[in-house]
């Protein structure tokens, strides 16, 4: 049997969501997490099965997923 990876996604906005569609529907990955401070976040995890973290301090107290999806506004990129 495969080990699925445990991808938590940060940042639900319209990009994080594109994200978590994927994950969801992976076959290599696990959704494992989402995490992000908007309320209607703890909407989208409920609706994935999967637990709501406002910070990625709060994630890291309570899970270790083999890795994270960084979603930032465009305006945070490095230029």
């Amino acid at each position: 049997m495969r080990t699925l990876l445990r991808i938590a996604v940060a940042g639900a906005g319209w990009m994080g969501r594109r994200h978590i569609d994927v994950l969801v529907r992976s076959r290599e990955c696990k959704l494992s997490a989402i995490v992000d401070p908007a309320s209607a976040a703890a909407g989208l995890a409920i609706k994935a099965e999967v637990p709501h973290f406002a910070s990625l301090a709060e994630l890291f107290a309570r899970d270790l997923p083999d890795g994270v999806i960084l979603v930032t506004p465009n305006q945070l990129h490095v230029g």
